[in-house]
């Protein structure tokens, strides 16, 4: 699926299962913090983050963390349900590579769709989009919006 030597790292905000994923060449400390610097300026920081056990989770990035004031979590090691929601997404996400693949399509052109289809879309459990959870609004994409009941009421109201 990944050319020689591309990764992808995934950030995924628990509270509105808003998700990130930026293609990296290589998987170090120094990339990975300039990663996590590009999401927290759009979002600010965080007040924790579960990461897996990898060897690249150096004291480097619990340095950076302890700077920020972010307290840092580590998942279970060989426990994937520790950290369950960004289990599904890699499962959603990796379905979607491969139908892009199958299509003949770029799978890195597609990823920006991939991600807007994702946080645009409500979910089972909350019936909000990560979205809408994470900034209080939907988000304008490219199918059409339903509007609630509540809203045609009003408006309806106001015409008469």
């Amino acid at each position: 699926m990944l050319k020689a030597r591309e990764y992808i790292l995934t950030i995924t905000d628990y509270y509105s299962s808003y998700h990130a994923a930026i293609i990296v060449k290589e998987i170090t400390s120094n990339v990975i913090i300039e990663c996590l610097q590009l999401v927290f300026a759009r979002f600010g920081y965080p007040d924790e983050v579960l990461t897996d056990n990898g060897k690249q989770l150096s004291a480097k990035i619990e340095k950076y963390f302890n700077a920020c004031g972010i307290k840092h979590l580590l998942a279970s090691p060989y426990y994937p349900k520790t950290n369950g929601e960004i289990e599904r997404f890699h499962r959603y996400f990796k379905k979607c590579i491969k139908n892009a693949k199958t299509e003949g399509k770029v799978w890195q052109s597609e990823l920006p769709k991939i991600l807007m289809a994702y946080i645009s879309t409500p979910h089972r459990s909350t019936n909000k989009a990560p979205a809408e959870l994470l900034f209080g609004r939907n988000i304008k994409t490219k199918l059409p919006r339903y509007r609630q009941e509540t809203d045609i009421s009003a408006e309806l109201k106001n015409h008469n």
